[in-house]
């Protein structure tokens, strides 16, 4: 029977010029994808084949590309145009529907509403690009520090796109890491969400051993920190959602393939699988 989901592991644990290693460990520990970053683009944009090898003889799909861009300066328009249709034409030519992107600074740029206009409005022409074009999906990546960050930012924003052109990828951590709650924001955004991180802040515990010098990492292998992804489970459920979800965690004082290891054989307890058939 074909999974529910389909589950990939991010690539941000190892280094850029680890791609082949990760590509292996990935696949050995049996996730069915892999999402990488705008350092992947830079380095396959004119070696689309061999990206595509990398992964198919690993048995592995790209499950996302995250990039971020500047979205609310009518001046750099034409450049986030030009940059993002080339991410959704590199991401046809393998294989892949979703696009994240993060919505850079925080900072004002004329009024709050005037920029959170000038986001839309560029955000629905790139995104109907997208569809039409590369049958890719743009989805807008909510993260501390971004324009967009908190479940109020969401609501103002996806008031002002157009929905059939402009969807969400959601980051669980990153919510508790803003003491929001993730299942709250699931269950009102759930329709507009075409893909999923699941990252688990790591708990107080662990950050004050961790000391000043930070010797754990963000976040920590999925089930061993404070994300409740039981909850998660069931709006999932009721949504009948049917898409990628992609584990997130960094790593700082153990090799990645290891929090990879306790990260997927989490999964496969919380979702009752060994495995993963696309």
């Amino acid at each position: 029977m074909m999974p529910r989901y389909q589950i990939a592991c991010h690539t941000r644990a190892w280094k850029p010029e680890q791609w082949k290693e990760s590509l292996d460990e990935i696949a050995g520990l049996g996730f069915a994808g892999v999402e990488g970053v705008s350092a992947l683009f830079e380095k396959f944009a004119d070696k689309t084949e061999l990206a595509k090898k990398h992964l198919h003889d690993r048995h592995l799909k790209l499950a996302a590309l995250a990039v971020s861009g500047v979205f609310t300066i009518p001046g750099r328009r034409e450049e986030m145009l030009h940059q993002h249709s080339a991410l959704a034409r590199f991401l046809q030519k393998l294989g892949t529907h979703h696009l994240l992107v993060t919505l850079e600074s925080r900072e004002i740029n004329e009024s709050l509403s005037h920029d959170f206009k000038a986001a839309a409005a560029l955000l629905d022409e790139l995104g109907k690009r997208c569809l039409d074009f590369f049958d890719v999906y743009l989805c807008v990546l909510p993260q501390r520090g971004s324009r967009i960050e908190t479940g109020d930012e969401i609501d103002r924003l996806m008031n002002l796109v157009d929905l059939d052109a402009v969807f969400l990828g959601l980051d669980t951590g990153q919510f508790v890491l803003m003491e929001e709650e993730p299942a709250k924001i699931l269950k009102t955004y759930g329709e507009c969400v075409r893909h999923l991180h699941f990252s688990d802040p790591v708990t107080n515990e662990k950050e004050e051993k961790a000391g000043p010098a930070g010797a754990y990492p963000e976040y920590g292998a999925l089930g061993e920190g404070r994300m409740n992804f039981a909850e998660i489970k069931d709006i999932l459920e009721v949504l009948d959602y049917h898409g990628w979800i992609t584990a997130v965690f960094d790593t700082s004082h153990e090799p990645p393939r290891e929090t990879a290891e306790r990260s997927k054989r989490f999964l496969d307890h919380l979702f009752g699988t060994g495995e993963q058939a696309l």
